[in-house]
């Protein structure tokens, strides 16, 4: 609920607060397994993107985004995918749980 991508986007951080309320005032926390996921590396990630889309990741900030233009023409980075603050982390911890889940799912 740390990220913003920007105001039009569908995700907003207040949906993931909302949703863990909802979960915690019909207490169904403690019917749920709740899993900390590891975060993915940048070879777990290369699994599915290229490595040059995973450098690009690692590099953009909303700082140097001015420097990047060809990689976010080329890479479709704009409103619905933004540049922010944190990005690589999230995508780490997004890709993470993704893996997370389909290994859990799995066994």
């Amino acid at each position: 609920g740390n990220y913003i991508y920007n105001p039009d986007h569908p995700m907003k951080p207040h949906r993931v607060r909302m949703t863990h309320d909802l979960i915690l005032a019909y207490d169904l926390f403690p019917k749920m397994r709740v899993m900390r996921p590891v975060r993915a590396s940048p070879k777990d990630m290369t699994r599915y993107h290229s490595d040059e889309y995973i450098r690009f990741l690692q590099l953009a900030t909303p700082e140097n985004t001015s420097d990047m233009v060809a990689y976010c023409e080329r890479f479709d980075i704009g409103d619905d995918s933004p540049i922010f603050d944190g990005l690589f982390e999230f995508c780490q911890i997004s890709a993470g749980g993704s893996i997370t889940g389909a290994e859990l799912l799995n066994e």
